[in-house]
């Protein structure tokens, strides 16, 4: 009686351990690389915070708000080219010193890019306590444009996090929302003003309207407690269209931007926005037209419309392409069609954390960084043209599969005379 009564204890107590440690083996890999990536995304917020040359996108913005707050001129502050939509949104800041601001500021757009990564994951139906989401969390850790993000304190985390929601909502078949969400980033900046074409193609006219209805409401808000308001409309608007200052255009990574630098011809640089522009737009229809996961299409057509929108705009930030996550999420997933060597040769060009090696050549290093990542956007939209070319050529492989199958079916089940 007491060996049974010491066998029944021992006997589950053993097990119990053999099945801890089993599970505790299998999630080494996991808790290693989770470790790896909240230390590397750690370490890189906290050097981003002490460098205090950083924070260059933000000074206009708080010093712009300081003067709409005082009853003085916003748009007489140098580089503020915000609608006056923003004015409002970020009033909180101009109420607090800079160095205040500056990391409320850091602190929220770093929590807009990690919930931004979260809902990414949770769009491809990945958990972001799972490995996946500790791979996306390195990833963002060392992905150059987040690092510039952070390091010139712009407001692309938030709008990031709204594009993802978006589609997000839209994939769930909440138009409504997507359209709110969408408005919300137009408020801020209009960057992602072309993705009403993905609206457009689903013919949601109450969410277009609500996302040009949100920004619109907002600046009209603004523009009668704001100095000189009108001038967003007669020198911000022609500013941006023509190209932004002529002392950025180094920094300018749109087929404009990277003719200049190398110097070719105004009609070479025009015939190249062409062709691109008209590639993407065939490349969008043919997508529009695919059958498939309504996720992947509405991804892989905001993809298509963002990389044609930095190439062929008058001038595009190297921070552009954290627009573009994702779709690089699922361009890398083993199961895409787009996953091959350009594909990860156009992830490195866009977002390579080697910055460092090529500012050791000066200028030269600097705009060879520049033509890299216009180089990337490019290589995004051949891997993506490439994938549906072979999606078509499986489709109708698939297709004369079927069809020679029926005819043997017919051939032997046929009636004999």
């Amino acid at each position: 009686m007491q060996a049974h009564l010491e066998n029944s204890v021992i006997a589950p107590t053993t097990k119990s351990k053999a099945t801890v440690r089993r599970i505790d083996t299998h999630s080494i890999p996991s808790s290693v690389l989770w470790a790896v990536a909240i230390l590397s995304f750690s370490t890189s917020l906290f050097v981003i915070a002490r460098h205090q040359t950083a924070a260059l996108d933000l000074v206009p913005v708080w010093t712009a708000v300081r003067a709409f707050l005082h009853h003085q001129s916003p748009y007489a502050v140098p580089l503020f080219v915000y609608p006056p939509s923003l004015l409002l949104l970020a009033a909180p800041l101009g109420l607090v010193e800079f160095s205040t601001a500056r990391l409320a500021f850091l602190l929220l757009d770093t929590a807009a890019i990690l919930f931004a990564g979260a809902l990414c994951l949770r769009l491809f139906n990945l958990r972001w306590r799972s490995t996946a989401g500790a791979v996306l969390l390195f990833a963002l850790a060392i992905f150059l444009p987040v690092r510039d993000t952070l390091s010139m304190d712009n407001v692309n985390g938030f709008i990031l996090m709204g594009e993802i929601g978006m589609i997000l909502a839209a994939a769930r078949r909440r138009w409504l929302l997507a359209g709110a969400l969408l408005g919300c980033t137009l408020a801020i900046k209009p960057v992602l003003l072309p993705l009403l074409l993905v609206l457009l193609l689903y013919r949601r006219w109450r969410s277009i309207g609500l996302a040009i209805a949100i920004p619109a409401l907002l600046s009209l808000l603004a523009l009668p407690l704001t100095v000189e308001g009108g001038q967003f409309f007669t020198h911000v608007i022609p500013f941006l269209l023509n190209g932004n200052a002529h002392q950025d255009q180094v920094y300018n990574v749109s087929l404009a931007g990277v003719a200049g630098v190398l110097g070719l011809p105004a009609a070479l640089t025009t015939a190249l926005r062409l062709v691109v522009l008209i590639a993407a737009a065939v490349l969008m229809w043919q997508r529009w037209r695919a059958a498939g996961d309504d996720v992947l299409r509405l991804v892989e057509l905001s993809g298509i419309i963002l990389l044609a929108t930095f190439l062929v705009f008058s001038f595009s930030w190297s921070y552009y392409p954290i627009y573009l996550l994702p779709l690089l999420v699922w361009m890398v997933n083993p199961a895409s069609r787009m996953n091959g060597w350009i594909t990860w040769v156009a992830l490195y060009c866009i977002g390579g954390p080697d910055v460092w090696y090529w500012q050791r050549f000066g200028s030269h290093g600097l705009i060879l960084g520049m033509l890299r990542i216009a180089l990337g956007c490019l290589l995004l939209l051949i891997a993506f043209g490439l994938g549906l070319r072979q999606r078509r050529v499986r489709l109708a492989e698939a297709a004369a599969c079927r069809a020679s199958m029926a005819a043997l079916a017919s051939d032997v089940f046929a009636p004999t005379q």
